[in-house]
């Protein structure tokens, strides 16, 4: 149930201007390999001794639960807070962890950390990674890995696609397989403003019947300091099971997960 999940997607909107120190931002990360200011640019993992801090917190709309055959019982929505931390090894190798997910309602519940290690082994306009994603079940009962290779073409300065191919992996009894092909196109307006949006396809245990197409978008803006971006602020809604083509109710608008999200930066360097 999405009420299990630390899922943090949406739509953000915040006013566009320009931050001090963006220029200097922008001339310092080209010269010195800092992360840019502007969220096109952004690599796949963070640059090296960049410690990035996220915040967000959710208002989760799960879909209804089946109790007994063709009764359905509405859920109530959850109210989740999450913070993480991730840490750039290298250029080329990130780490990081979510050590607080926390559920505030409609009960409190410690929900199910997470720890990811991403590589990237190519760079430019094309960029290829490898990543691997471990979650600990702190509140669901199973251990559960998701394999990725993230996918960013950077078009120019103000333009990125993230796509890739995922393979969540859950250690139950069956084991439970998917796979989430993700599509999302963001654009930056100026180096401080963004928006984008994002779909997947989304094929829990390789069954056509279960099929899921998301739809979501966001609008960001980064406050930028004189050695690079110091902080994202954003907003994102997303219809989490917007078209589910096997169901009896294949359009479902009234599934949803809002979110605001802060991502703070800091170079050790």
């Amino acid at each position: 149930m999405l009420s299990k999940r630390t899922l943090v997607i949406g739509v953000l909107l915040c006013a566009w201007s320009s931050a001090p120190g963006t220029a200097q931002a922008q001339a310092d990360a080209e010269i010195t390999g800092r992360l840019p200011v502007p969220h096109a640019r952004r690599p796949i993992t963070l640059t090296s001794s960049t410690i990035e801090m996220d915040a967000s917190v959710s208002l989760i709309q799960p879909p209804a639960i089946e109790v007994m055959p063709g009764m359905f019982v509405e859920p109530d929505a959850a109210t989740v807070v999450s913070v993480g931390l991730a840490y750039g090894i290298l250029d080329d190798l990130e780490i990081g962890a979510v050590l607080l997910p926390l559920q505030l309602s409609p009960n409190v519940d410690y929900l199910d950390p997470r720890a990811h290690l991403r590589l990237r082994v190519l760079r430019g306009v094309l960029e290829l990674g490898a990543e691997a994603v471990a979650i600990i079940p702190a509140f669901t009962d199973d251990f559960a890995i998701t394999l990725g290779v993230p996918i960013r073409l950077h078009l120019g300065q103000s333009l990125r696609i993230d796509s890739g191919a995922y393979f969540p992996l859950v250690f139950s009894d069956p084991l439970v397989k998917s796979i989430v092909v993700p599509v999302d196109v963001s654009l930056n307006i100026g180096p401080n403003f963004f928006l984008g949006a994002r779909t997947a396809f989304d094929l829990p245990d390789f069954d056509p019947d279960y099929l899921r197409l998301p739809f979501g978008a966001y609008l960001g803006y980064t406050f930028a300091g004189n050695r690079g971006p110091v902080m994202d602020l954003s907003v994102h809604f997303d219809w989490t099971h917007l078209l589910t083509p096997g169901a009896n109710d294949a359009f479902n608008p009234d599934i949803y997960q809002a979110s605001l999200i802060a991502r703070f930066y800091h170079d050790l360097d």
